[in-house]
Order: C-alpha cells, then sequence, then structure tokens
C-alpha cells in the first residue's frame, strides 16, 4: 500500500501507477487501485513492502538505481531489478 499523506504548497494530480510484473517469479498479480483521488503533487517519501518486510523510507524522486538498493536490503529478497 503506498499512501502520499502531506503535500504541503501543492496542487494537482498524479496518473495512476502502474505495475510492471514481466521480471517477477510464481504468482504474478498486483492490483493497482486509486482509493482516493489526489489533489497534490508529490513530496516527502515511502516505503515497500516484500513477504513481511518494510524498506526504510524512499524519497519521492528517488530513481530506479536508489529503489533497488532499498529493495536489495530486504531480507525477502534475493536478487531485484528495477
Amino acid at each position: 500500500m503506498v499512501t502520499f499523506a502531506f503535500t504541503p504548497g501543492a496542487t494537482g494530480d498524479l496518473p495512476l501507477m502502474r505495475a510492471d510484473v514481466e521480471g517477477l517469479r510464481g504468482n504474478k498479480i498486483i492490483d493497482v487501485t486509486e482509493v482516493t483521488k489526489g489533489v497534490a503533487q508529490i513530496t516527502g517519501s515511502f516505503r515497500l513492502s516484500f513477504r513481511g518486510y518494510t524498506t526504510e523510507p524512499i524519497q519521492h524522486g528517488a530513481g530506479a538505481v536508489a529503489v533497488e538498493q532499498a529493495l536489495q536490503l530486504l531480507p525477502s529478497i534475493d536478487d531485484v531489478d528495477v
């Protein structure tokens, strides 16, 4: 679950997030649903969880390398390409 909780002084909305399951093994099901319509730009950080483990905060503008590094620190992930 991704929650963008605080966006001071920002306006606008984001397109729905997309999931790419091409590199996953096993049951490849990811559900992306917008629960609350956004009205502001993104600031801050987010965390990702996989099989009971959660990353440290990742800055909102982090590139693929930073996200990959955060995920590879999780004990539940052997290898990941972002």
